[in-house]
């Protein structure tokens, strides 16, 4: 999130009667997107709601308190609060426009909700504007974490080194070379391979992740056994 100055211009006279307007842009975890514009004069008292953002976004409010929906602690939180009995965004201190806005006449914000059971992270940028003729604004511009989920399966390429091994192999013969491929990132996307059972060869880890060698574990006597199935699982 890219974060942006205060910057504070003592003594500007700007006309009490221009409204800040917050523009919030919202992404929610079925990616429905949705834009909303709250307006507010400045210097109102503290408690006063500017919107309702579970009734804007259609939100169920009977779960904000069960999923602990909240304002995270950041720069910017005290001038605002969420009430997680209905939803409600409120002031929850004064708001000087003096001391908010650049020169230009528009400020920019930023705030993180979050939402748990399942975990939603919400970064939100308020932009004000005045009602100056054009008026003044900034783009409003949202990133959102999306958690990932162990939804892909690992590939498994191997690479044979020989179609045939020799039976007087020496113990510790490289036979062929495994690579897995998992989509999923983070401990989603972290593999672990095992071999067969009762076979005479291993699966050596490579100092490379997800890299593996499959080495003989002991001479091979092709009297004995003329053939194996290997199965590797990821």
């Amino acid at each position: 999130l890219d974060h942006k100055e205060w910057h504070r211009f003592g003594g500007r006279m700007v006309s009490l009667s221009h409204p800040l307007l917050f523009s919030l842009l919202f992404c929610f975890g079925e990616l429905i997107f949705a834009q909303i514009k709250y307006s507010t004069p400045e210097e109102v008292k503290v408690g006063t709601i500017i919107g309702n953002i579970a009734k804007d976004l259609g939100l169920d409010v009977s779960t904000l308190i069960n999923r602990r929906f909240r304002i995270v602690p950041g720069a910017h939180v005290a001038l605002f609060e969420v009430n997680p009995n209905n939803g409600a965004l409120y002031v929850h201190k004064t708001l000087d426009r003096e001391q908010l806005c650049d020169i230009n006449g528009a400020c920019l914000m930023d705030l993180k909700i979050v939402a748990e059971n399942p975990l939603e992270i919400h970064y939100l940028d308020i932009q004000a504007s005045d009602k100056g003729q054009p008026p003044m604004t900034t783009d409003c511009r949202v990133i959102i974490k999306i958690q990932d989920v162990n939804d892909n399966k690992p590939e498994i390429e191997v690479t044979s080194l020989s179609s045939m091994v020799p039976e007087d192999s020496k113990q510790g013969t490289v036979i062929s070379l495994i690579s897995v491929t998992d989509m999923d990132s983070g401990l989603n996307g972290k593999v672990i391979c095992s071999l067969t059972e009762n076979v005479p060869f291993e699966l050596k880890p490579s100092f490379k992740e997800n890299m593996y060698s499959l080495v003989t574990t002991e001479t091979l006597d092709r009297e004995t056994v003329s053939h194996y199935d290997i199965s590797i699982t990821a």
